[in-house]
């Protein structure tokens, strides 16, 4: 579903809420019905997702701080005694957000800045004023903005595939994962995840470079066909042929195509998209290889092939699909 926002609850009525929902999240007794529950008030609105996203990294910067200065915290049995301490976390990452980012995050929820998310499994066009568009894959989440005349794009995680308008005077930039894209009038798809940028020219050109302080100052200048994958300190380009880069696209259908793809890819790439998570356990298994297409939600059929064709074990264990010899 669409996650533009327009009217937005205050930041501190969103934080609550966020709030509320990782004490739940964190006690003994969460249930996948609680899951659901949280999946859906996430896709209600992405300022809901932010919110919680925020709150959620300064409680983890919480955990690292007290690991650092050596805390180690003993919990009673009692269930209510094992919920204060959450809950002071949560006051503490309030707390945190507050001393360090209460200018930045009253600056992510100003009306200049729109926010578009995808749940897992959900698919999204955005159309933007100037004619482009993006389109958003699966658990995707980006932030539209304007530096002077710059059109500006943050990827926070996901993957989205990229037609924009080529305006000289207006240059479109894509900040990831300490990366930044500058479009040449472009077509392109980009995915950020495991601290990995992924960038696919399909049509114009494209520069990459790598932002980060620590890292080397590493840039590329895309050509159709190539595909650049970069990371903190690594950046390596190669060009790959139509067939491959069509059917990377395959998703926009609900589709993904295997080509002599390995049964630990295949899952990984259903995985994105599916709640159930394929764990494959025997690196034999994991080497076996599969052809033709799978729908993006074909969990079941995955395992009908597994359990029919390639004879293997598949044991439901838990939110998990093992498969094994």
């Amino acid at each position: 579903m669409s996650d533009a926002i327009h009217d937005r609850p205050s930041a501190e009525a969103l934080k609550t809420a966020a709030a509320a929902w990782l004490e739940r999240r964190d006690r003994d007794d969460w249930q996948q019905t609680d899951q659901d529950a949280l999946n859906a008030w996430l896709e209600e609105s992405t300022a809901n997702s932010v919110a919680y996203w925020r709150l959620e990294a300064g409680w983890a910067r919480t955990e690292r701080l007290s690991v650092l200065r050596g805390g180690t915290r003993h919990e009673h049995p009692n269930s209510d005694e094992k919920r204060w301490p959450r809950l002071t976390r949560i006051v503490a990452a309030l707390t945190l957000m507050v001393a360090l980012g209460a200018v930045g995050v009253n600056y992510l929820l100003r009306s200049h800045e729109k926010y578009y998310a995808t749940a897992i499994g959900g698919h999204e066009i955005v159309t933007l004023e100037d004619g482009s568009s993006i389109e958003l894959n699966t658990d995707t989440a980006l932030r539209l903005s304007r530096a002077g005349n710059s059109r500006l794009v943050t990827l926070d995680k996901g993957e989205a595939y990229f037609q924009i308008s080529h305006n000289p005077a207006q240059p479109f930039i894509v900040n990831v994962a300490g990366h930044r894209v500058v479009d040449l009038g472009t077509k392109f798809l980009m995915r950020s995840q495991f601290g990995q940028v992924e960038v696919t020219l399909y049509e114009g050109r494209a520069s990459i470079e790598n932002m980060q302080a620590s890292g080397q100052k590493q840039k590329a200048l895309l050509s159709p066909g190539d595909v650049a994958i970069a990371t903190a300190t690594t950046m390596t380009v190669t060009n790959e042929p139509a067939h491959t880069l069509i059917n990377e696209l395959a998703w926009q259908r609900g589709f993904l195509v295997l080509d002599h793809t390995t049964l630990a890819d295949a899952a990984r790439d259903l995985n994105r998209y599916n709640h159930q998570q394929i764990v494959i356990v025997d690196p034999a298994v994991a080497r076996m290889q599969m052809y033709g297409t799978v729908p993006i939600n074909g969990v079941d059929g995955f395992i009908r092939v597994a359990q029919d064709v390639l004879k293997l074990n598949v044991i439901r264990r838990g939110g998990d699909i093992v498969i094994s010899r």
